[in-house]
This record gives structure tokens, C-alpha cells and sequence, in this order.
């Protein structure tokens, strides 16, 4: 819980491989790095290098800021290499622009490494993460990737890169060759769909977005962030995330707050229960009858509820069962949004109106008041 800061050239010096490093992990096991804002560095913000032994690095909750557009040196903000593995968490990594010739700067870059990818902010950067060499154990899920000058994604390796369920910046997906999406490009050999249709929700803590990964068996997985949690019954590993808008179409009811649920490996699962938590306040804002709320999900083209949900009014929060039969089925949860939604009383409710509402719908009852008297004086002169 640092800040760190000023690991800079001397203004003269344009030398790319003798600049400052804020953190370099070489050689060490089972490393946390968290909570810090690491800025103004000069070659990297964090580097993870050369541990073999299987034991993961983690980096989570940090702000990592290069210190913008400059021709001094090519920052990479993580740079991740020889064999490391890292989970790289709800980080929030922008601003390594180079704007000289025959290289670029980097969000993250990957050299013959391992990583997860899941709840960061990606933006602003030349290019968003870097995959060099063996590309194949790295997993770039669930992020917010956008406005990064050459690429969000670029793969510089042979194999196949996972970059799917990312936003990147457009509901139609990622640019890819000439199309004329307004998404961050992809460049080489990445599998990136499905996309995310709507962005993720910011942290509350300033920190990437809201978006985790949980593992357990036939136990409750707990996710803060999104305000639900989800009973495995076998077992599984799950990603929630939050998004900051209705990835879908509008429906009626809605309580304007949308979940994605993913499972990459069903094969030790039997059924899943998602608990969806909400407030007295927010229902009773909203107009609706709390003992209404169900749970929908996103099959691509419209909100379907889904076939065995409910609510459970003592403890606040709408349930769904998800098993083999059901609607939406495990098989299902590929990266399915789901949403919650309830119905107005019988009667409607009262709603308050304020004084533009009256005006324009006293204008618009005048009007056809106006018009139908015309058209029957016309009438009575024919």
C-alpha cells in the first residue's frame, strides 16, 4: 500500500534498456503486490521474471501509470518473462506511449510466460497487453480494454491467444483488419469471441473493474463486488462480473443491474444456485413488488426469465437454480448475462411529476383539442 513514483531517465538520456524499474520480482515465490500506485517510472512499472517453480505472483488492486506519449523509452507497465506465472487482478494500467520508431509501449507484456488477466482496466496505452513467444498459458478475461492506440491485444506468438470476454470499447466487438468497428484492434493469431456487448462496472476502490474468479466444491462462493453469491454443487471454478450497463435489450420491470456469470469447465458440476442480493430501498424506488423479482437471462436476442428462480424476501436476494434441464442449462454459461426484474402493483404506482411533464402534456391534450375542433367546423362547411 505504497506509492511510488519518479523511477524516470535523465531528460538527455534516450537509451530504451538503462531506465528505472518501480518493482522487479526475480527468483521469489508466492509474492503479493497490492494496493499501490506505481507512476512516472521509467522502463517498468513491475517485473516479474524467471520463477520456475510453479509458484504464482499476484498483482492486484494497484493503479501502474506510465508517465504518457514520449520518445525517451518504450514503458511497459507489467512485464511478465522466462517462464513466470502471475495473476494479474483488477488493476488499472494506462498511459506507456512511445512515439519513436521500431518499438512500443505496453500495458502488459507477456515473453514466454504465464498468466490470468480478469478485472482490469486497460486503457490508453500503445498497446494493450503484448503476448511474445509461448502464448498459450495465458487467459485475458473479463476486462474493460479500450482507447489504446494500436492494439488491445496483440500476439506476437504463433499459438492461439485467449482473449475472450473483454470489452473493448464497442458493443460489436474488437477491430479486426479493415473492419469498421470503433473496438481496440486485435492483431495476430487471438480467439476473442464472444466480446462483452456493454462495459464492466468501475471498483468502488478506484481499481480496475468488477470482475473475480472463485474455485470450490459443493460450497458457497462469495463475490462482494457484485453484491451475489453463487452455491456450488460439485465442483467448479465461476466468474462473475458486474456490468456497468443493460448488455441486451431494455425490459419492462428491470432493476437496472446486470450480472455476467461464466463457468469454463461444467464436467464436475451438478447444479448451481446464483443469489442475486438487492436493497428494501432500491425495490421501493423503483415501484416494484418485491415478492415478484426474478432473475432473467440473455440468450442472445431477448431477456427470457429464467425456469426455476425465486426470491427470497427475509434475506433479500432473487435466486436461480441453474442444472442440466433447466433454462438457461450449465451448458449455458459460456458468459451469460443475467439480469433481475420484478412488476409494478396492480394499479400502477404513483409517480411523482414535475412541472415539464405537465407543461407538455398540456400542450399536446390542447393541441388535439385544438385540431379536433377544426376538422368538425370543416365538416359543417362542406
Amino acid at each position: 500500500n505504497c506509492e511510488i513514483r519518479n523511477f524516470r531517465p535523465r531528460p538527455e538520456q534516450t537509451d530504451l534498456f538503462n531506465n528505472g524499474f518501480a518493482i522487479w520480482v526475480v527468483g521469489y515465490s508466492e509474492v503479493v503486490i497490492e494496493e499501490n500506485y506505481i507512476h512516472d517510472y521509467g522502463w517498468m512499472g513491475i517485473v516479474v521474471d524467471g520463477i520456475t517453480n510453479g509458484e504464482t505472483v499476484t498483482i492486484i488492486d494497484n493503479t501502474i501509470k506510465g508517465w504518457g506519449p514520449t520518445i525517451q523509452t518504450g514503458q511497459n507497465g507489467i512485464q511478465v518473462s522466462r517462464g513466470a506465472h502471475v495473476k494479474i487482478l483488477s488493476n488499472t494500467i494506462k498511459n506507456n506511449v512511445y512515439t519513436g520508431e521500431n518499438w512500443w509501449a505496453s500495458g502488459i507484456i507477456f515473453l514466454d510466460a504465464m498468466g490470468e488477466v480478469t478485472g482490469n482496466l486497460i486503457s490508453d496505452n500503445q498497446v494493450g497487453v503484448d503476448g511474445m513467444g509461448d502464448v498459450t498459458a495465458i487467459c485475458i478475461n473479463f476486462n474493460n480494454i479500450y482507447g489504446n492506440i494500436l492494439a488491445g491485444v496483440y500476439n506476437e506468438g504463433a499459438d492461439t491467444l485467449n482473449a475472450t470476454y473483454n470489452w473493448w470499447g464497442d458493443p460489436e466487438g474488437p477491430t479486426v483488419e479493415a473492419s469498421p468497428k470503433s473496438g481496440d484492434a486485435v492483431y495476430g493469431n487471438i480467439e476473442f469471441t464472444p466480446w462483452l456487448t456493454a462495459p464492466l462496472m468501475p471498483d468502488p476502490d478506484g481499481t480496475g473493474v468488477v470482475a473475480s474468479s472463485q474455485s470450490g466444491e459443493d460450497k458457497m462462493l462469495e463475490y462482494p463486488g457484485s453484491n451475489v453469491e453463487v452455491f456450488v454443487s460439485g465442483s467448479a471454478t465461476v466468474y462473475v462480473a458486474t456490468y456497468e450497463s443493460n448488455p441486451g435489450a431494455s425490459f419492462m420491470g428491470d432493476i437496472s443491474n446486470y450480472i455476467d456469470v461464466y463457468v469454463p469447465d461444467i464436467s464436475g458440476l451438478s447444479e448451481l444456485e446464483i443469489r442475486k442480493y438487492y436493497t428494501d430501498e432500491e425495490i421501493e424506488a423503483l415501484g416494484l413488488v418485491e415478492h415478484s423479482l426474478r432473475l432473467y437471462w440473455w440468450n442472445g436476442a431477448n431477456w427470457i426469465q429464467c425456469s426455476d428462480t425465486g426470491v427470497n424476501t427475509a434475506d433479500n436476494y432473487i435466486w436461480a437454480r441453474i442444472g442440466i434441464d433447466t433454462t438457461p442449462s450449465l451448458t449455458d454459461l459460456g458468459g451469460t448475462p443475467f439480469g433481475a426484474a420484478g412488476r409494478i402493483p396492480v394499479g400502477g404506482v404513483v409517480l411523482p411529476i414535475d412541472n415539464l411533464y405537465l407543461i407538455v402534456w398540456w400542450l399536446l391534450i390542447t393541441t388535439i383539442i385544438i385540431m379536433g375542433t377544426l376538422i368538425i367546423i370543416r365538416k359543417k362547411h362542406l
